[in-house]
């Protein structure tokens, strides 16, 4: 795009929750999730996001670029470091000394694990869930057009064979891209582009979570619910100190709430890993298994990537193949 036009399309803007994005886009020709220069501080919108006007948090879907929830969880974290040092520091004599000692252990957890986390949530955010090397995707539109043929020859004799796999791939289809991803892949509506092992657009960490932040994903979530569980029963000991009844009961409250979502969420992909499945294949199952997924022969379900706990673990939290060189095969 010319100076020119770009000018031009500047002036033609009309108000309105889109008017802060398309500019942006305009302005530093990237994208609603990529990274501008004017993005490097605490609060450009890839860090808290209290730099964009508060009428551009929720423009569009989930996927496009809202900023409440990221917003949210800096918030919630920088209040639980706040209320951490307070709960710690409260004068509660009236406590016994076992509970004392109780509330103190666990205000401190709750602060390293706060402090922790916050690198840990940054870095899932800012780490690229995996790329598509350009140099295979020749192979990969080739691959695309011959699966094309294939369903091209597909008659109304074929329609009750339940073992067909008229694509004659496993791998995923990836219309916008006219191409054959990587096993396990989706293409991100969000990034616009393909991830590896996709397992689930996050709005807290507004990037996609695949094969190659995974683990940071879980570690955030981890020490979140960690945290969020220690202050929500130091704040319930403390209640017992009747001059701080109210901080308390607002503390357990808040944190307590989220203390019950991650802690809710921590179980969820701890029985994904067990079943050697991503979130968005466990989604897939209630309209089809996908075609990786079954057996050739019988067309039942049969899933090559669960290995057993131990294994299903390394393999999403410390996988050895990154998806940013040319490889065309995870198994």
């Amino acid at each position: 795009m010319s100076d020119t036009t770009r000018a031009a399309a500047l002036d033609a803007l009309p108000p309105g929750r889109a008017h802060y994005w398309v500019r942006r886009c305009l302005e530093t020709q990237v994208g609603c999730h990529d990274v501008a220069l004017a993005d490097h501080g605490i609060c450009g919108v890839n860090a808290c996001g209290c730099a964009a006007p508060f009428t551009s948090w929720h423009f569009g879907d989930h996927e496009t670029a809202r900023l409440g929830a990221r917003a949210i969880s800096v918030f919630t974290g920088i209040l639980a470091i706040a209320a951490a040092l307070i709960t710690f520091g409260l004068p509660a004599s009236d406590l016994t000394a076992a509970a004392d000692k109780r509330r103190s252990a666990l205000s401190l957890v709750s602060l390293a694990c706060t402090l922790i986390g916050f690198p840990v949530f940054f870095r899932a955010a800012r780490l690229s869930p995996g790329n598509v090397d350009e140099a295979s995707l020749p192979k990969r539109r080739q691959r695309y057009n011959d699966a094309l043929s294939r369903v091209a020859k597909v008659t109304d004799n074929d329609a009750d064979r339940r073992t067909s796999n008229w694509w004659g791939e496993e791998a995923a289809m990836i219309h916008q891209m006219a191409l054959v991803g990587p096993p396990r892949s989706k293409y991100c509506t969000a990034r616009r582009h393909i991830v590896p092992v996709f397992d689930h657009y996050c709005t807290f960490l507004r990037n996609s979570v695949g094969n190659d932040n995974y683990g940071w994903f879980i570690a955030t979530i981890f020490f979140a619910a960690v945290s969020c569980v220690c202050l929500s029963i130091a704040a319930v000991t403390l209640f017992a100190s009747r001059d701080f009844w109210l901080f308390s009961v607002c503390v357990a409250v808040y944190f307590g709430w989220f203390a019950i979502l991650w802690g809710l969420l921590v179980a969820f992909h701890l029985f994904l890993v067990c079943k050697g499945l991503t979130a968005n294949e466990f989604l897939q199952f209630s309209r089809k298994v996908p075609a990786y997924l079954t057996d050739p022969a019988t067309g039942e379900y049969s899933n090559r990537y669960n290995l057993g706990l131990l294994r299903n673990l390394q393999a999403r939290l410390c996988p050895r193949q990154r998806w940013d060189v040319n490889s065309d095969d995870l198994v």
